[in-house]
């Protein structure tokens, strides 16, 4: 039989002329069986190795290429790349790094399946393809994904596996483990906060509205942070249940010329954070 993709396929190891059944369990007994029109057994190719005619599932049949010495799709995961720290509602880079260690370019069919698991068991989270990968060649396969905002805060794992379609080629990968921090205890949050623009030397104002979503009056401070560094605090005094106020730190801009941003977090009067790190936005000092 003849592919033009694979080339020759041999469909039976028997040549004695006449009907023959395979039972493909013993050397030199292999074929595809053909029982009123549903195909089973295996067929040799010397381009892509083995191939497996299933017939337990609809359709009638369905075609696999199975790992053989002949060569077919295959890989390896060298590593995962580190994953940080990170809080319910946050996206975080996966990322494999694969080798195709077969013998053929990895067709539109291969990918690489991410699985999460932790105090909540996320299982398979997404996929990233990986078509394209030369034989010998290595490749990062990358996927972002979102921590649930419902996240239970803990100790999570990621591992990996690369398949084509649904048939896996490799071993699972090493697990990388990541800590999330549950944000579903948080009390209060950044609602808004403003850019600032001032000439260098002019106290840049930084402002945010922060609301208090506890049942109690919250007292406690504002933590402003310029370029990822802490720069200062507001004061939280009794800020009622359900209310919320705007708070406000003044920076000082001299010798710092330029594009900064800056962020904000809530803490409680026994320091301990009770909102998640606010977006960033921009101060300009010109």
């Amino acid at each position: 039989m003849w592919h033009e993709n694979i080339g020759w396929i041999r469909l039976g190891a028997y040549n004695g002329g006449g009907s023959h059944t395979y039972s493909n369990a013993l050397a030199g007994d292999y074929g595809v069986n053909n029982n009123a029109g549903i195909l089973s057994g295996y067929a040799w190719s010397e381009n892509i190795g083995w191939i497996h005619f299933k017939n337990d599932m609809a359709p009638a049949y369905k075609v696999m290429m199975t790992v053989s010495s002949g060569g077919t799709a295959s890989a390896y995961i060298h590593y995962l790349f580190d994953i940080n720290d990170t809080e319910g509602g946050k996206y975080i880079p996966l990322t494999a790094f694969i080798k195709n260690s077969g013998t053929e370019i990895f067709p539109e069919t291969v990918k690489v399946e991410f699985y999460i698991d932790g105090p909540t068991d996320y299982g398979l989270v997404g996929e990233a393809y990986a078509a394209g990968v030369k034989p010998n060649y290595s490749h990062n396969c990358y996927l972002s994904w979102q921590v649930p905002a419902s996240a239970p805060g803990g100790i999570y794992t990621c591992t990996a596996q690369v398949m084509d379609g649904t048939e896996p080629i490799s071993e699972f990968s090493a697990p990388k483990t990541f800590t999330v921090t549950s944000i579903a205890a948080y009390t209060a949050e950044v609602l808004r906060m403003y850019p600032c623009s001032v000439p260098a030397g002019t106290p840049a104002v930084l402002k945010v509205l922060v609301r208090n979503k506890d049942t109690a009056a919250l007292t406690g401070t504002v933590k402003f942070y310029v370029d990822s560094t802490e720069a200062g605090t507001a004061a939280i005094t009794n800020l009622a249940a359900g209310r919320y106020l705007w708070y406000t730190f003044s920076w000082d801009t001299a010798g710092k010329t330029g594009s900064h941003t800056y962020n904000a977090q809530v803490f409680n009067a026994s320091d301990a954070a009770i909102s998640k790190v606010s977006s960033s936005t921009g101060i300009t000092v010109y």
